[in-house]
């Protein structure tokens, strides 16, 4: 694993192994973020205005991820649903881009817009989801799992892809 304890300082950071951010904060406003292996954050990660990838994303303990602008890509599991860790959306783009399985899992955690990005992705639900923003299925599939959890999108929903409710509770404002 790297443990970064402060930002680098040059347009781009690649981190070919795990990242975990342990204490303080780390701030990406002056890069470009790209993590291989798996992002565990128990300090706090705070992506700005350029873009981040992750292969997947853990919050523990007292963990808080701010999205802030950021675009969010994802190749593997989201999960920041620990009693005490931390999603803050505010108007970043998740996009959920593998070419296998992916599981999200945000308890109460909301985002702000989601994606699709390959037609191989199959995003399921491991929690309910609420967007604030757009929900867009490009390509490739969501479903709200077998456990049916609810899907909330206060925002344009676009599918072009898949979208499997099962019997969840699901509520979309404008659906394209």
């Amino acid at each position: 694993a790297e443990t970064i304890s402060q930002a680098p300082t040059d347009q781009t950071h690649t981190i070919s192994n795990n990242l975990t951010v342990t204490a303080g904060t780390w701030n990406t406003s002056a890069t470009n973020l790209t993590v291989a292996g798996a992002t565990s954050v128990t300090g706090t990660l705070t992506c700005n205005a350029y873009y981040v990838v992750l292969s997947s994303l853990t919050t523990a303990a007292a963990g808080i991820v701010n999205g802030n602008t950021a675009p969010i890509s994802l190749t593997g599991a989201w999960d920041t649903s620990a009693a005490v860790g931390c999603w803050v959306c505010n108007t970043s783009t998740v996009t959920f881009k593998a070419g296998a399985a992916q599981t999200v899992t945000a308890a109460a955690h909301n985002f702000y817009n989601i994606a699709t990005a390959t037609a191989s992705t199959a995003v399921t639900q491991g929690s309910a989801i609420t967007a604030a923003g757009t929900f867009t299925i490009a390509t490739g599939s969501w479903t709200t799992s077998g456990t049916n959890y609810g899907l909330t999108v206060t925002g344009a929903t676009s599918v072009t892809g898949t979208l499997t409710c099962n019997a969840s509770t699901v509520a979309l404002s404008a659906l394209t």
